[in-house]
């Protein structure tokens, strides 16, 4: 799924479409106001990962992660098959702290040497969307 697929999802999912609802009467601005800056929001804060990025990005995850960590990841299989199986039919939803950024590393290349396909979206603002 790529950005615009991702933002036009949540766009759609009616829980999303009943808080933005009650936010748009809360503030006064029609619905369509509302969702048109949804959209805005959604496409300001995505970072859509490209095929033609991940390699590199993954080898520079690797080099930052092992400066300070060991080398080999502790990795769930068994978790992150279940998560494989979600994920074809659900939006899934990966947070964590930007007390380190290293969590997003570390994360994507975990995903990344698994053959997690396809790499989840990004929500971290504009001035993280440099995998593409």
């Amino acid at each position: 799924m790529n950005g615009a697929a991702g933002a036009s999802q949540i766009l759609r999912d009616p829980g999303f479409v009943n808080e933005l609802e009650l936010a748009a009467r809360a503030s006064g601005r029609s619905m369509e106001q509302a969702s048109q800056y949804a959209r805005k929001c959604l496409h300001e804060i995505e970072a859509t990962p490209r095929d033609s990025w991940l390699a590199p990005a993954a080898r520079l995850a690797r080099f930052i992660y092992t400066r300070s960590y060991e080398r080999q990841l502790d990795i769930n299989l068994e978790e992150l098959e279940k998560l494989r199986e979600l994920s074809r039919d659900h939006l899934l939803l990966f947070l964590w702290s930007h007390k380190s950024h290293m969590d997003s590393f570390v994360f994507m290349l975990s995903l990344y040497e698994n053959q997690f396909r396809p790499v989840p979206l990004i929500f971290a603002g504009i001035n993280m969307n440099f995998l593409g």
